[in-house]
Formats: C-alpha cells, sequence, structure tokens
C-alpha cells in the first residue's frame, strides 16, 4: 500500500507501471473510473503510523522499539529490497522523507533501541554511519505533569520552560547527533486546551483569559522547540473537537468553531508576518537569568526576542545591550489582529531598559 501511495503521489516518474494497480470498479452509478497515475508530487514526506509505543491499548497494540524499527525497514525499502519488487517507499521515489510514527511518550531509550535493531539487522553506510529506515525523528509531548507521558495528571498545563520539554527536546536531538547524523527532529503533538475541565489546560493568568494564555503558552512552546534544536513544531491541533467536553484534546484547537482566530493563531499569525523568513540564531542568557534573550537572523537583520519564563503573571525591566543602535521598534503581540502592536524608541547609550511579561515582546534594533 505504501509503495502505491509514494508512486501516484510522490515526484518519481520513472516508477515501473506494471507493478501498480488500482480498482476500476466503478463505486455508484456514473463514477469516474479511477487510473493508473504515477509522480503526481504532491507528497514530499510520508508518516510510518502514529503512536506505536500506545501502552495504554496493551501488549497487543504495544510495539516495542525494535519491533516498529523492523515495520519501518519493511515500510522503507522493502527491508534493503529483500521483499521483491513493489515494496518500500523509497523504491516508488527515493526523495520522500520518511517520518517515524511521533512517539506518545517521548522516551528516547525507545529510539535507541530502534536505532540499535538498524545497527544489528541493517548495518552501515559506506561513511559507517548506521543505516537506518526513516528520515525524520519525531516525537509527541505534552507539558502537564511529567509523570504522565501525554501530562496532564498535574491537573492543569504547564508553561514550556516549567515543564520537561527542554530536557526531552536537548535528548532527542542530542541522539541524533550521535547515532543518526543529524537527522531533523520534529515535535508533531504539543498544545494546551481551553476548557477548564481538561487536565491539559491552560488557566487564567492575572488579567489574562485561559485563551490568551494559551497563546503566551504556544508561541513560547515554538520558540523552546526552535532554540533547542528542534526542526519543526506541530500544534494540536487546528479546530477544537468539541471545547464543550472536559477531556484531554478537545478543546486545544487554534481556531473557534466558527473558524475565527484564536489568540493562539492570532500570535502565530502575528510572528510569521513579522520574522517568518528568520533563523534562529543563539541564546543570550543563561539559566540564572529571570528573563530569557535570543536572536534570530535574516541576513544582516536581527530580532531579540524577550520572555519572561514564568506562569504567574509577573514582569521584570531588562537592560538590553544594543551598543550599535541608534533606536529599536518594540513589537508586541496581540489578540484579535493580523499585525502586532509597535513602538518606535530611541536607545541610550548603547542600552534599552523593555518590560518582559510572560508575553514574549520582539525588539528590531535600528541603525
Amino acid at each position: 500500500m505504501a509503495f502505491q501511495f509514494v508512486a501516484r503521489y510522490g515526484s518519481n516518474k520513472n516508477v515501473d507501471i506494471k507493478l501498480l494497480s488500482v480498482n476500476t470498479k466503478p463505486r455508484w452509478n456514473n463514477d469516474s473510473v479511477n487510473k493508473v497515475k504515477i509522480g503526481l508530487n504532491l507528497i514530499k514526506y510520508i508518516e510510518c503510523d502514529n503512536e506505536r509505543d500506545k501502552w495504554w491499548k496493551g501488549p497487543k497494540a504495544f510495539s516495542s522499539g525494535k519491533d516498529f524499527a523492523a515495520n519501518l525497514s519493511a515500510f522503507y525499502d522493502g527491508n534493503k529490497n529483500t521483499m521483491g519488487a513493489g515494496v518500500g517507499v523509497k523504491n516508488a521515489d527515493p526523495n520522500i522523507q520518511v517520518v517515524m510514527g511521533g512517539l506518545a511518550k517521548p522516551d528516547v531509550n525507545y529510539l535507541k533501541e530502534m536505532i540499535e535493531w538498524c545497527r544489528i539487522n541493517r548495518g552501515y553506510h559506506k561513511d559507517g554511519s548506521i543505516n537506518l529506515c526513516w528520515d525524520v525523528i519525531n516525537y509527541h509531548y505534552y507539558t502537564g505533569d511529567d509523570s504522565s507521558p501525554t501530562g496532564g495528571e498535574y491537573g492543569r498545563g504547564k508553561a514550556p520552560e516549567l515543564s520537561n520539554a527542554q530536557k526531552i527536546a536537548r535528548e532527542f536531538v542530542s541522539v541524533s547527533k550521535q547515532y543518526a547524523k543529524n537527522m531533523p527532529v520534529w515535535i508533531t503533538e504539543t498544545g494546551y486546551d481551553v476548557n477548564q475541565g481538561s487536565p491539559l489546560k491552560a488557566i487564567p493568568i492575572g488579567n489574562k483569559s485561559a485563551e490568551q494564555t494559551q497563546a503566551d503558552w504556544i508561541l513560547r512552546t515554538v520558540l523552546l522547540h526552535l532554540r533547542n534544536g528542534v526542526d519543526r513544531v506541530f500544534l494540536y491541533q487546528t479546530y477544537d473537537y468539541n471545547a464543550e467536553l472536559v477531556g484531554k484534546f478537545s478543546s486545544s484547537g487554534l481556531l473557534n468553531s466558527n473558524r475565527t482566530r484564536k489568540p493562539a493563531a492570532d500570535f502565530l499569525v502575528q510572528v510569521n508576518k513579522l520574522m517568518g523568513d528568520y533563523q534562529f540564531d543563539k541564546v543570550l542568557t543563561d539559566s540564572s537569568s529571570a528573563a530569557i534573550v535570543e536572536t534570530y537572523k535574516q541576513g544582516a537583520k536581527k530580532i531579540y526576542i524577550l520572555t519572561k519564563p514564568t506562569d504567574d503573571g509577573s514582569v521584570l525591566s531588562y537592560e538590553l545591550s544594543l551598543p550599535k543602535d541608534k533606536r529599536a521598534v518594540i513589537y508586541n503581540p496581540v489578540s484579535g489582529a493580523d499585525g502586532m502592536t509597535s513602538k518606535s524608541v530611541l536607545v541610550t547609550n548603547g542600552k534599552l531598559i523593555v518590560p518582559v511579561s510572560e508575553t514574549p515582546i520582539f525588539i528590531l534594533p535600528m541603525k
């Protein structure tokens, strides 16, 4: 099935058509008959299953790391082309990128078990690297009580910096560097509910509603993972499943039921508008600092992002060093708008004193 799917929707136009088949039986009167098609170039990535470490469904549903690696080996290239023609997505399109199914429990030892299976059963490439059967490392993490793999026993969500999110991200990135030639690392599920009955809820803080806190925490979640080497962050999810339900994940959408944006979506739209082409540069503060200060760059341009990594509504005054700049523009994310508010300020003696809160602020220096 995977070979057939990728042969049709991938980029390779040279697949042997004799290996492909479709069901040509009409499904209803006047239904158009399906035809074999090749290389439509509509997909670049394909994920092999999802949460194969599903311990909550018992041993028949749970796959160990070595079990999943064996499955991926067949999915990837027909277990190194030992399973005959027409098996393995790489044999349908060598350019397709295989994303391992996201781990429900972000346990780096599970990933190491997968890698060890590949070392034993698939061997090494000529350059000495292990012949792995996926192209992207993938895990899920929700910032509730970290004693629970999917969070929530804490009774509410946590601000990302107060959870294990950074520790987990660094572990996966480290394994990628050590064993997988810096393979991209993705987190493809993370987020917060707003229904106050959910154990993964964002909470009202001070004069902020739960939705406004959700916006703060989601933006900070994205920034946290990017500065720790994670390549992509996927938020769960676009729409609420049912905002009235108290269970996990039912009210975690970025959009309301009428498809209007929640504040979290406003923030993401605004950040993309301001600095969508910028790349992470570096963190300027250490763990002893009361604020996180980081920079993103686009060519010669630089943006500073300042965040107070707490969840109590507090604000601090921070002195930012801008020795080469005369002025700066301060941008603040805001709910209900397409763009951030902005204010141009003077830099005095190379210093800019700004209030830093739990909503990140963005500072663009100007000569």
